[in-house]
């Protein structure tokens, strides 16, 4: 690394690294008024309210990243103009793009971030926090962490699932029935235990489990009692399945929601498209901070010798205007003509065009 970047580096990563702890503490802060009472009436210890917002961060940390990025850079930028440095880097010839680099290369790692934290993280900590506050003024909280009578349908391996009880903390379930379908739509087979858990990566049955074979030749169907514990390394579902079937629709990954279309070929063409937007809102979200970043730097030209309160008064506008197109696209997407992709991506493309075409002014 040369040290025209460790120096932008230092100058940026500072502020960032203020920006994102006061805006995480606003979050939080925002969030205790919220559920304050609830913790209050239902005597949580300390232990674990510091616990439910060390799963809270990650669900606020994809709308914190953008608007820190952005904040802290038009504060770099404003700093390195107004002590003329800026000018002293243009009159040595170092180039825009080449004083972009730094900062887009800090962009690029936060949108690698968010997106790992919008697939992988997001919509289990969703769930858990929404129930964890739940579960604070319920009678038996235990019963929060546990969806009743759910059905899967795993149409690619022709198998049903119903379960009476599935506790989404430790993955196990209770009341399994699991019917194998054939090619011609019929029933081949049912398994049915009293309960299945999730062990070295595959299914296994407990208690008592019953099969029942029908034989379409004979018209007759063939039942007995299995020994337990019963393995089945048949099953490729997987308990993250059954958790994206739980989580409301609005929070669940991409995976989630392609899977949700995979399994569901009988919904309507309007569901499919709502689902559609919803998927590539999710890809093109984790780009807000790398177009942050992008936007900000002609900004932070522009701004660097109004004062501080002129960066902060466009970062707050340039965030909103983001946001209010991302609510725009998907509204649009969902309730009239415009195909599902220009609806998911517009914010992106329009802050692109915005950001390309300032710098190109600002050469």
């Amino acid at each position: 690394m040369k040290i025209l970047d460790r120096y932008l580096l230092r100058a940026f990563l500072g502020p960032l690294a203020i920006c994102l702890a006061a805006f995480t503490m606003l979050f939080i802060v925002a969030d205790l008024f919220d559920n304050l009472s609830n913790f209050i009436s239902g005597r949580t210890v300390p232990a674990r309210v510091v616990l439910y917002y060390l799963a809270r961060i990650p669900t606020g940390l994809p709308h914190i990243a953008p608007a820190s990025l952005l904040l802290a850079l038009l504060y770099c930028l404003s700093n390195l103009a107004k002590n003329n440095e800026l000018t002293a880097l243009r009159a040595c010839g170092v180039s825009t793009p080449r004083l972009m680099a730094p900062f887009l290369s800090v962009g690029i790692m936060a949108t690698i971030l968010v997106a790992i934290l919008n697939e992988a993280v997001t919509p289990w900590a969703t769930w858990w926090t929404k129930q964890f506050v739940a579960a604070q003024t319920a009678e038996n909280p235990d019963l929060a962490y546990v969806a009743l009578r759910r059905a899967y349908r795993n149409n690619v391996g022709r198998r049903t699932w119903v379960i009476e009880r599935f506790d989404t903390r430790t993955k196990e379930m209770q009341g399994v029935e699991v019917t194998q379908g054939a090619p011609d739509g019929g029933d081949r087979f049912k398994y049915t235990a009293e309960s299945a858990r999730w062990l070295d990566g595959r299914w296994w049955l407990f208690g008592q489990i019953r099969y029942q074979e029908f034989d379409p030749a004979t018209e007759r169907l063939r039942q007995e009692v299995l020994p337990s514990p019963r393995e089945m390394p048949e099953w490729d579902e997987t308990p993250r399945l059954f958790l994206e079937e739980i989580y409301e629709k609005e929070f669940r990954s991409v995976a989630g929601l392609l899977n949700y279309l995979r399994n569901n070929p009988g919904i309507s063409a309007s569901e499919v498209k709502q689902v559609r937007v919803d998927i590539h809102s999710r890809l093109a979200f984790p780009f807000a901070g790398l177009l942050m970043t992008l936007i900000g730097l002609p900004f932070g030209y522009h701004t660097g010798r109004k004062g501080a309160l002129a960066g902060v008064l466009t970062a707050l506008g340039l965030f909103f205007a983001y946001f209010v197109l991302v609510h725009v696209g998907v509204g649009l997407g969902k309730n009239t003509p415009l195909p599902a992709w220009i609806a998911g991506w517009l914010p992106n493309i329009a802050f692109l065009v915005l950001g390309i075409g300032l710098l190109i002014r600002q050469r």
